[in-house]
């Protein structure tokens, strides 16, 4: 018998054998000790599959029900449990990164280079290189984050600090502020500290 008669709707007799029987499905994940929730529907669907197959090759009933369930079981928890551990886990890129004690998310640790396309906050966006609309653009827009840094280093403060309503948007802010300071060579003039939902921008004393 074809594989896709297992699919087909239970007979009569099956219908009472299976419910008879159904006690099997509780007892598997007992036994295992699975999440009820997440692996009940999966085991129901291999438990009724294992009743047709009972029916279908009269020859398993040489061995014991249970033993031709368990083993239906056994296989259809296996191919699930490897397709759980392939799906991928969406995070957002603004998601703080465990055992940096708060310090540092996803975001801080992208290689821009090496992206072609990210997801960002349920969107995808398209990310491009080195194209030529840029220095129009450059030219007539600055954040006002970077006017102030240009601001500040040629002043006699010592530091400065951007606040934000949110910790998020320091984060997002954080990095859009480093990869400027790395853009015009300003590392060696200034440190940059984030703390909450502040970003502290510190003068580098050997540096001016």
């Amino acid at each position: 018998m074809g594989r896709l008669k297992y699919n087909t709707p239970l007979t009569a007799e099956e219908r009472i054998f299976a419910a008879e029987n159904a006690y099997f499905i509780d007892w598997y994940i007992r036994k295992h000790h699975l999440d009820y929730d997440e692996w009940y529907d999966v085991l129901a669907i291999a438990y009724l599959k294992s009743v047709k197959k009972w029916f279908a090759e009269h020859e398993l009933h040489k061995y014991k029900f249970s033993t031709i369930a368990g083993r239906t079981f056994h296989y259809a928890f296996m191919k699930e449990y490897k397709i759980k551990k392939q799906e991928l886990k969406i995070i957002s890129l603004f998601e703080l990164i465990p055992g940096t004690d708060g310090k540092l998310s996803y975001i801080n640790m992208i290689t821009y280079e090496d992206l072609n396309r990210i997801y960002l906050e349920g969107e995808i966006m398209k990310v491009s290189f080195d194209v030529k609309e840029i220095e129009d653009v450059c030219s007539h827009v600055r954040s006002k984050e970077a006017e102030s840094i240009i601001a500040f280093i040629d002043s006699n403060h010592k530091n400065m600090c951007f606040e934000y309503e949110t910790i998020k948007e320091a984060e997002a802010k954080r990095s859009t502020i480093y990869h400027f300071i790395l853009r015009r060579n300003l590392g060696c003039y200034i440190n940059l500290f984030k703390r909450g939902n502040k970003i502290y921008v510190v003068k580098n004393e050997k540096g001016i």
